[in-house]
């Protein structure tokens, strides 16, 4: 409980030759500054009663023009996140947060959508553990203004048990552990860069297993698992070989590199912890993204590609997703995108899993900024160019936290 009102404020509360809806202003007033007392919130209980439009502009809410500007308060917003029980310092959560302290009882003027829209979120609980950290407590304090509307019928219980169903599914989701299975595809380069590309990939957080063409270079590797090819395979059935190998295991997820790929430091727990390895009916989430998909807003977007997509670079695929690749006609038939090219010259697996996953109706996801670069000055195809314009990302990410 909160802060207790003098004597003299709660009979200024009490006094009924003040008009009602003065009074509410005085209890808003005071509710934002700690006085969460059971005078305060038993009288703004009874502001549905009150004709909000004759309380005094100064009274409603005052609306943030952009994130940032926030100013502490005691409020809905400021109960709802002790309810939670969470933290942030993200400006767009704590500019919500702010938003939902000035609304106070004036939300109580239509609170139908109020209901609808938690009803809505409690059927889809589990599916909020699926957004990013910002994204779910964004959504929280939304269906958590009922918290402080005492006065909508069961609209407290219903709030305080739909953030508890929330917190409970997002915290199951992100305390499983997520079980990988890595694995690089490696040839002879003339530039080679796999050295480089394994040391960024435990930098993220990974140990992976190289699957290496003859005459690969594999010094300073030889703590790592290799599985050695007897002779060559090419671009794609070497890529293909791995995919079916990573099923004799039991990871849940399954990563592939090119041998050109540079990851950012500390991906694997910002992977793990976006959410979209949960996303239902995933095909893959791409690591890197060309410029081609690039956009100016951060975070994972859907690529709606049907017949080609730029870059098999580092692709995430669950566990259910691969094992449908495998054994798809299109998949099992891959002569290469033309159609007409025989082993070891077949590649084109960007394409052929984009084929797939569309024809299966699974989705393809890539992040901006990337996740990782695309840096190979020659290239392991014949005839292909080194890594440059679409073939190389616009911006990587930084990843300082689990803020990012």
């Amino acid at each position: 409980m909160g802060q207790q009102l003098l004597p003299r404020m709660a009979a200024r509360l009490a006094d009924n030759s003040q008009p009602k809806a003065e009074r509410l202003r005085l209890a808003m007033g005071w509710h934002r500054q700690g006085f969460d007392c059971v005078e305060v919130i038993a009288f703004l209980s009874t502001g549905k009663e009150v004709d909000v439009e004759a309380i005094p502009i100064a009274s409603k809410p005052t609306r943030l023009s952009r994130p940032g500007q926030f100013r502490p308060s005691y409020g809905v917003g400021r109960r709802v996140k002790e309810a939670i029980g969470l933290t942030t310092t993200c400006p767009l959560c704590n500019a919500t947060l702010e938003e939902m302290n000035n609304l106070g009882p004036l939300s109580l003027r239509d609170p139908g959508p109020l209901h609808e829209y938690g009803r809505r979120m409690r059927k889809n609980a589990e599916a909020l553990a699926r957004n990013t950290e910002h994204a779910n407590w964004l959504q929280r304090q939304a269906i958590s203004i009922g918290l402080a509307l005492k006065g909508v019928a069961g609209s407290e219980e219903s709030a305080r048990r739909m953030i508890l169903e929330a917190c409970d599914a997002e915290d199951a989701y992100l305390a499983k552990p997520v079980t990988w299975f890595v694995g690089i595809r490696t040839a002879p380069r003339q530039e080679p860069t796999l050295q480089r590309c394994v040391a960024s990939i435990v930098a993220a957080g990974w140990t992976p297993t190289i699957f290496a063409e003859p005459g690969t270079d594999l010094s300073g590797l030889e703590e790592l698992p290799i599985v050695q090819r007897p002779q060559r395979l090419g671009v794609w059935h070497n890529w293909y070989d791995l995919l079916k190998g990573a099923l004799t295991g039991t990871a849940e997820q399954i990563l592939t590199f090119e041998d050109d790929a540079i990851m950012v430091p500390g991906a694997r727990e910002f992977v793990e912890r976006s959410g979209v390895l949960a996303e239902p009916r995933l095909g893959f989430a791409s690591l890197y993204t060309s410029k081609v998909y690039h956009q100016e807003t951060a975070g994972w977007h859907r690529v709606e590609a049907e017949r080609l997509f730029w870059g098999s670079v580092a692709l995430a695929m669950p566990r259910s997703s691969v094992e449908k690749f495998v054994k798809h006609r299109i998949a099992m038939g891959w002569k290469g995108i033309k159609g007409n090219q025989v082993a070891p010259d077949i590649w084109g697996g960007d394409v052929c899993v984009a084929r797939v996953c569309h024809d299966l109706g699974l989705s393809k996801w890539v992040h901006s900024p990337s996740l990782c670069q695309h840096v190979g000055d020659t290239s392991t195809i014949p005839g292909h160019v080194r890594a440059i314009g679409n073939r190389r990302a616009k911006a990587l990410a930084v990843l300082t936290g689990p803020e990012e």
